[in-house]
C-alpha cells in the first residue's frame, strides 16, 4: 500500500527580526547549529535552495509532486514544475521590513516570481498590528517624497490583529508583519520580495539590508486603500485561484472533504488530535494525501483546533 500521510521535516531560518516563539508557543525543538533568532519555519516548500524532505520515507516534496502529482495532490494539481505553494510560520519579534511581491504581468520583466500570500495569526501580543496597503490613496510621486523625506510610515494603514484573524495579501500590496506576531503564512512558491523600508535596521551581519525602490515602484498598487481583515464564510478563511485555507475548531471528529481533488496540508493549531494511527499536537503539521481513506479527525485533547490548507477549489 502506498504511503499516504506525510510529515516533513521544518526547515529554520534566522532573521534579525526573529525570536524563540517556536519553543515556547509552538513546542517546537530548534536545531543546535541555529544560535541566532528564529523568523521562518518553511513547512512545505520545493525550491531549488530548500525542499522539504518526508521523515517517514525521505523522499522530497519535489519527488512525490514529479512521480505521485495526481495520486498525492489530487486532479485539480496544476501543470507546474515544481510543488506551486510554499507555506511558512513566521515568528516577528520585531517589525518586518515594508515589502511588496511582483504581480504576474510585472515579475517576468523584473526577473522575479509572482507572490500572492494569506497570513493567518495564531499568536498576537497586546496592541499588535500589522501594516497593509495605504491608509489614502496616495500618489506616486508623493511616495517617493516621503520615502526620500523619512515620513512614509504615516501612509501605510495599519491594522489591529488578534490571534484568529486572517490577511489576504494580493500581489501588489505594500505590507509589512508587526512586532509580537506569530503567523501561518500560504502563499505562491515564491521567494521574490522587494524592501521598501527596513526601518533603519541592520541586518545579522552588522550590514544595513538591501533595498529595492526601483522594483517596488513597479509593483506597488497605490489604489489600494484601507484593506480589511478577512471575513470568514463558515470554516473558510479565503479562497482564491492558488490556495483555499480554512480553520475549524474541532468538538467531534470531522472528516475532511475533496478526496481525490485534493490534498490537505494541516497544521495543529490547539490542543490534540488523533489521524488514523498518529496523534498530532499543537504545533504539527502533516500531508494528507487526495486519495487517502484517512481522512477522519478525532480531536484528543480540547480545545483543539486545526488549520487546512488545500488547492483553490471549492470542496466542500
Amino acid at each position: 500500500m502506498s504511503q499516504d500521510i506525510f510529515v516533513f521535516a521544518p526547515i529554520y531560518f534566522e532573521k534579525v527580526w526573529g525570536g524563540d516563539s517556536f519553543k515556547r508557543i509552538l513546542n517546537r525543538k530548534l536545531p543546535n547549529e541555529l544560535s541566532g533568532p528564529i523568523g521562518e519555519s518553511w513547512e512545505l516548500c520545493d525550491r531549488v535552495e530548500a525542499v522539504s524532505v518526508d521523515i517517514f520515507s525521505g523522499m522530497t516534496l519535489h519527488e512525490l509532486w514529479s512521480q505521485r502529482r495526481e495520486e498525492i495532490f489530487g486532479n485539480h494539481a496544476p501543470n507546474a514544475d515544481r510543488f506551486p505553494i510554499l507555506v511558512k510560520l513566521i515568528d516577528a519579534s520585531e517589525n518586518l521590513s515594508l515589502q511588496v511581491h511582483p504581480p504576474s504581468h510585472i515579475a517576468a520583466k523584473l526577473f522575479g516570481e509572482p507572490k500572492t500570500e494569506m497570513w493567518y495569526f495564531l499568536h498576537c501580543q497586546p496592541q499588535a498590528i500589522i501594516y497593509a496597503g495605504f491608509s489614502e490613496k496616495v500618489s506616486r510621486e508623493k511616495f517617493i517624497e516621503s520615502l526620500r523625506s523619512g515620513s512614509s510610515e504615516v501612509l501605510y494603514h495599519k491594522i489591529k490583529v488578534t490571534q484568529g484573524d486572517a490577511m489576504f495579501l494580493p500581489s501588489g500590496r505594500i505590507h509589512a508583519i508587526g512586532a509580537g506576531n506569530v503567523l501561518l503564512e500560504v502563499q505562491q512558491n515564491s521567494d521574490t520580495t522587494y524592501r521598501v523600508d527596513d526601518w533603519g535596521r541592520l541586518g545579522l551581519d552588522g550590514k544595513p539590508r538591501e533595498l529595492h525602490i526601483q522594483q517596488a515602484l513597479e509593483c506597488i498598487d497605490f489604489d489600494d486603500v484601507r484593506p480589511a481583515l478577512l471575513k470568514r464564510n463558515g470554516d473558510e478563511l479565503v479562497q482564491c485561484e492558488f490556495f483555499t485555507v480554512k480553520q475549524r475548531v474541532l468538538t467531534e471528529q470531522y472528516e475532511i472533504p475533496g478526496k481525490g481533488q485534493t490534498f490537505v496540508l494541516l497544521f495543529v493549531e490547539k490542543g490534540q488530535i488523533q489521524l488514523a494511527y498518529h496523534r498530532f499536537t499543537v504545533g504539527q503539521t502533516v500531508l494528507i494525501s487526495s486519495s487517502s481513506n484517512k481522512r477522519v479527525i478525532q480531536p484528543v485533547e480540547q480545545p483543539a483546533s486545526v488549520v487546512l490548507i488545500s488547492w483553490g477549489i471549492a470542496n466542500g
